[in-house]
């Protein structure tokens, strides 16, 4: 009973009925307030801001696109400016104003087919989305210049090179002006960064699955950790401090836990507060995973007595806790930047749900 006691839990503080399918769900900067977005019945796309009053999430505006709403971000701008940048399925971007309910700056076509993610990377000297679809191409591009001008950069396979669906864009390694990587992940398992510095691929492998999500541990460090979860119930964590003698990041993979082998790991999310800690969504029946990484007791790197070169060490992935919040997956969850253990959970039941997760300063 005291180990059960001395564990993190996870509370469903509440549950919002929204009346469409919600993909994913994001905390509005410095504020109580959050948005869904999705698709209506009728085929247009949603978008919804809500508040968080008091024990309920009150409903205060609703917006529509052309087209269904498959990804957002908000880290394409100030937190004081808190535009949100969107991607949907007729391969549109949009920023959106949310306080004037309209979108300033609209990328109609910014690809050929769905847009699966977008994220984006603010800074004095730039304002950048990044965006990947299912033509295969990775885009940047810079909000401050107009999209009838197309991308700043386009990463796409070469001539008669298979285009595969990108599912997972991330940034990372963005610890100076110059600085910054991008990693996306595709349909068929492959994993690939690009250095927007050198305008280069630093590194690609391959996981087997299908990668439904990337994310580094911090964005605005020298990249640390990256995670990525997939199909087939895998989590992969690369540790990209070490690069080792063949070129390679060191990296563990773990399985889900109580799960079909062929389960999917929609998502992994770390903690803004301790990036150590992160949450997954995985299996069908809307369950979370809550762990924490733990480096080895040796040091992140050891020598190759034979030939004197160093190469990386994994660490442990340490199940914390586990519960089912959700009757269908949950296929978006955001931790709520400024409170500790506060965190939006979208699923494909059609609803949002306030989650607590306790003891998060202890463990």
């Amino acid at each position: 009973m005291d180990d059960l006691l001395s564990k993190p839990q996870m509370i469903v503080h509440l549950e919002h009925s929204i009346p469409y399918t919600v993909y994913d769900t994001y905390w509005i900067p410095c504020s109580p307030r959050l948005v869904s977005l999705g698709c209506h019945p009728n085929g247009k796309g949603a978008l919804e801001v809500l508040e968080l009053r008091g024990q309920k999430l009150q409903s205060l505006e609703n917006l529509f696109s052309s087209s269904p709403l498959k990804c957002g971000s908000f880290k394409s701008t100030s937190q004081p400016d808190r535009l949100l940048v969107t991607g949907d399925f007729s391969g549109g971007v949009k920023l959106w104003d949310l306080e004037a309910g309209t979108a300033v700056w609209d990328a109609k076509r910014a690809h050929e087919e769905i847009v699966n993610a977008v994220d984006g990377l603010h800074s004095s000297s730039r304002s950048e989305i990044y965006s990947g679809s299912r033509d295969g191409n990775v885009k940047v591009w810079d909000r401050r210049i107009d999209p009838l001008q197309g991308p700043v950069v386009v990463m796409e396979p070469e001539d008669g090179e298979a285009r595969r669906d990108c599912w997972s864009v991330t940034c990372g390694h963005a610890f100076s002006e110059e600085d910054r990587c991008i990693a996306a992940g595709f349909d068929n398992g492959d994993l690939k960064l690009f250095d927007l510095r050198a305008l280069s691929l630093r590194w690609e492998t391959h996981l087997k699955n299908g990668i439904c999500s990337l994310e580094f541990d911090r964005r605005t460090i020298f990249m640390n950790k990256l995670v990525a979860s997939t199909l087939e119930g895998k989590i992969h964590v690369f540790d990209c401090r070490t690069v080792n003698p063949d070129g390679s990041f060191t990296s563990l993979c773990q399985s889900l836990p109580g799960s079909s082998p062929r389960a999917t790991v929609w998502l992994a999310r770390h903690s803004p507060f301790d990036r150590e800690v992160l949450m997954t969504s995985g299996g069908s029946n809307g369950s979370l995973q809550l762990w924490k990484y733990v480096y080895p007791a040796e040091g992140r790197t050891r020598k190759d007595e034979s030939t004197g070169k160093e190469f990386g060490v994994t660490g442990e992935l340490v199940l914390l806790q586990k519960a089912v919040v959700a009757s269908q997956p949950v296929t978006g969850f955001d931790w709520h930047p400024d409170k500790m253990g506060l965190a939006v959970a979208s699923s494909l039941d059609q609803a949002l749900r306030l989650i607590l997760v306790t003891k998060l300063k202890s463990i």
